[in-house]
């Protein structure tokens, strides 16, 4: 439960200027071992969220040991970044003039993240992995004009991105209570 209130300025009003806001989610997630050397991990969060509703958020997961040395593994999920009374309630003005009003059409960002990797035991004492990430966004906030007129803007979700990378990390064990990496 979020609840707030909000002391509206002459340029800046929340309307409503306060609300009490319920997010409630669950989340289930299962390991199924094809064989011993193969694993699939499915998962679902559930989000209510407070302007929009239900929000299925799944994961699938899938990883490999060819050998015991090392772990090859995948992954894509989903994530949305959920409205906001920013998103749903602020008006901005400029006089009386209405500059940025709320937006009743404002949908939730979202995320469908794309994952790859290795971890490999190279020796006893030294282990290291790579991986790497494409996250595609959908429905990005943007600001938009009315349609038939100029003002006043409004949120929109007309932006799309892409993040794409590699990490690595390695990890050096000198005696059995001194590592350096992560």
């Amino acid at each position: 439960v979020i609840s707030y209130e909000v002391e509206n300025t002459a340029t800046l009003v929340f309307q409503p200027a306060g609300r009490t806001l319920n997010l409630a989610d669950a989340f289930v997630q299962d390991t199924i071992s094809v064989t011993d050397k193969f694993k699939i991990i499915p998962g679902l969060k559930i989000e209510n969220e407070p302007y929009t509703g239900i929000e299925p958020l799944p994961s699938l997961r899938v990883s490999w040991k060819p050998i015991d040395q090392v772990l090859l593994w995948s992954s894509v999920s989903r994530a949305v970044r959920a409205d906001t009374p920013v998103d749903r309630d602020l008006i901005e003005k400029v006089g009386a003039t209405p500059i940025l009003d709320k937006s009743f059409n404002f949908q939730p960002e979202t995320l469908t993240a794309y994952e790859i990797g290795t971890r490999i035991q190279a020796t006893p004492h030294i282990s290291f992995s790579i991986s790497g990430f494409y996250n595609v966004y959908d429905d990005l906030r943007t600001i938009e004009t009315t349609p038939g007129t100029v003002l006043p803007l409004g949120w929109g979700n007309m932006a799309r991105g892409l993040v794409y990378g590699m990490e690595f990390w390695g990890s050096y064990r000198i005696t059995d209570w001194l590592s350096v990496g992560p």
